[in-house]
């Protein structure tokens, strides 16, 4: 069966299936997961948010049968599913907001930390033309002396 791409789609054809299947009186957890790709993590939050579970997998963690070496989404989707129902893949760690935060604290530290070493590179450049270097004093500050 072919859905529409969009999750509220997804979510009645899900809800529709366990219907069918609630007449064994079982409880049904159904897992949704993609290959990582070009799309990211927005299908991933707007699955979240609908109350889905999703997984995003590494796809060189997924068995492949070797007999296919054509690669369709009919197969891709049969792929996907063996692998969600044994287990056998590995998921990405989805970061959090606390995550993305320290991220990008570190990125701008690095970046902080590139700025000031360039900087004091332009200053060397500026004191090596003037015919002066400088020096760290006892107490930590800079002296500026002339080359003679």
């Amino acid at each position: 069966m072919r859905l529409e791409p969009s999750v509220s789609s997804i979510k009645l054809y899900l809800m529709k299936m366990a219907g069918r299947i609630d007449e064994t009186e079982r409880a049904i957890h159904f897992v949704c997961g993609y290959e990582v790709g070009f799309v990211g993590y927005s299908l991933y939050y707007e699955m979240r948010s609908v109350g889905l579970t999703c997984m995003i997998l590494v796809p060189c963690t997924l068995l492949q049968h070797p007999i296919y070496r054509i690669k369709t989404d009919r197969r891709d989707a049969v792929y996907i599913t063996e692998n969600l129902v044994y287990g056998t893949y590995r998921a990405i760690h989805i970061s959090t907001t606390e995550d993305e935060q320290t991220r990008d604290y570190l990125r701008m530290r690095n970046d902080h930390q590139l700025m000031l070493k360039k900087i004091k590179q332009q200053i060397n450049v500026i004191c090596i033309h003037l015919d002066k270097h400088y020096t760290l004093t006892a107490l930590g500050g800079l002296k500026l002396t002339s080359i003679s």
